[in-house]
């Protein structure tokens, strides 16, 4: 091949490549974000192998769960935003799977309860979406907040005067009325 010719096929190359990033990359730059996380969901399919983080060796746990709470909208833009209750697995991890059957029913119960506060938090950004003085950044200060409150109520849950049984029994019919008093 001609010098000028793979002149020409590198230039081309390089302007195939920007296109598809201009096309694309939103959505790869997205998937690369949000690959490990699993989103709240009625059938919570979460099982063992979804646990891909690395064991905490130092922890007396034998099993972590990471949930969250996520911002998503279309370049920062209110009108689109939307908060999401995920599960991530490149941060969950467990040690020993023989109490894994109970372990799981907290995990979804926490699960459940960052649902609840999703909820909440997108009825909050709803009563301001279409406000033109309201900015994303805005609608960040208002997810601390419920954040802060979400972390408080998990304190009470677990606190360590109640074993996990107990736990259970008392707080999964007060969450299940939480999830049900905000439907998606």
């Amino acid at each position: 091949m001609k010098r000028p010719q793979i002149i020409y096929l590198i230039i081309g190359l390089v302007i195939l490549a920007l296109g598809i990033w201009l096309f694309y990359g939103k959505n790869i730059k997205e998937y690369y974000q949000t690959k490990d996380l699993i989103y709240w969901s009625n059938s919570d399919s979460i099982n063992s192998n979804d646990f891909e983080g690395a064991v905490n060796r130092n922890s007396k746990l034998k099993i972590y769960w990471w949930h969250g709470l996520i911002l998503k909208s279309d370049n920062r833009n209110v009108r689109t935003a939307k908060a999401y209750a995920i599960f991530d697995r490149s941060k969950s991890w467990i040690e020993d799977k023989s109490d894994y059957e109970f372990s799981n029913r907290m995990r979804k119960l926490n699960f459940d309860l960052y649902e609840a506060y999703a909820r909440v938090f997108n009825d909050s950004i709803d009563s301001v979406r279409f406000n033109e003085n309201i900015k994303y950044e805005d609608l960040e200060l208002i997810g601390d907040k419920l954040y802060a409150e979400l972390k408080s109520h998990q304190e009470i849950i677990y606190d360590s005067y109640t074993d996990n049984q107990e736990r259970h029994e008392k707080w999964r019919p007060i969450i299940d009325s939480l999830l049900l008093y905000r439907t998606k």
